[in-house]
């Protein structure tokens, strides 16, 4: 399971010491990624803090958070009990930098407004549009990508911070009203039937107008159509085939299963 870092962060700035403990917060890498612990971290960073600083390095750095949503699983990855993934649509820009910034999502954390923070998820590389460690920010530079954090279900996203290894600190605001909820793939992705026989019998008692309501040419794409979890497969595979009707029609079909079988197949 991917490990996710939660800080405290006591100090109204950061400082560059910060950035360093991010590196090693999040493993230096991806070599902990599938470790199974959760860390917590209670940090005073508070001496380090240089508030006689000549350079405004926020004045130097753009940080924008225009939305996202959350997600129960990304590319077949849960997240832990009890958490799900914040995925944030952000945007990061070098003003003024003289020296290139990373815009790779280790560089990023989330905040409730408790000032407890996450450190963005080594699977955010999973994202369609992930924030790429590769990507170095020049002057003028603009990076728009995705950033994945996992955090407990009643944990409220506040702010995004962008630490960067510069020595570059800012934040941006985040509204949880746009942070979209899962759709239901989403859902039934997350799930973990105990009873495979169970979860298809109850899908066949209680949705099988749904089930039958499915044009019959609905290509497959090498999807396995007996498993309702599969659906991303299917949703992708309808989107490219251009066909919007059988799209349609499997997520009528995943409302019923959510709505009717979720003990089943959960």
């Amino acid at each position: 399971m991917i490990r996710s870092t939660r800080m405290r962060c006591a100090a109204a700035g950061l400082g560059v010491v910060a950035a360093g403990l991010l590196a090693a917060c999040d493993g230096g890498g991806s070599g902990d990624a599938d470790t199974d612990a959760d860390t917590d971290l209670d940090l005073d960073l508070d001496t380090d803090v240089d508030t006689d600083a000549d350079t405004d390095t926020a004045a130097q750095v753009r940080l924008t958070a225009h939305g996202g949503g959350y997600r129960y699983a990304i590319d077949g990855r849960s997240a832990d009990k009890d958490k799900w993934f914040a995925v944030l649509d952000l945007e990061l820009e070098n003003l003024d930098a003289p020296v290139p910034i990373s815009a790779g999502y280790q560089q990023y954390m989330v905040c409730n407004q408790a000032s407890v923070c996450t450190v963005a998820a080594s699977n955010s590389s999973d994202l369609d549009t992930p924030c790429d460690l590769d990507v170095f920010l020049s002057r003028g530079g603009v990076s728009r990508c995705e950033a994945a954090f996992e955090i407990p279900y009643d944990d409220v996203p506040d702010h995004l911070l962008y630490l960067g290894f510069t020595g570059h600190e800012v934040r941006a605001s985040i509204y949880p009203s746009k942070l979209e909820q899962p759709e239901g793939c989403d859902v039934v992705q997350a799930w973990q039937p105990q009873d495979a026989m169970e979860c298809m019998m109850c899908q066949l008692d209680n949705c099988s107008d749904e089930e039958e309501a499915m044009p019959q040419d609905c290509p497959r794409c090498g999807c396995n159509p007996t498993d309702i979890t599969d659906c991303d497969c299917h949703l992708q595979c309808f989107e490219d085939e251009g066909r919007s009707d059988c799209r349609a029609a499997l997520e009528i079909m995943i409302e019923c299963v959510i709505e009717s079988c979720e003990a089943s197949c959960n």
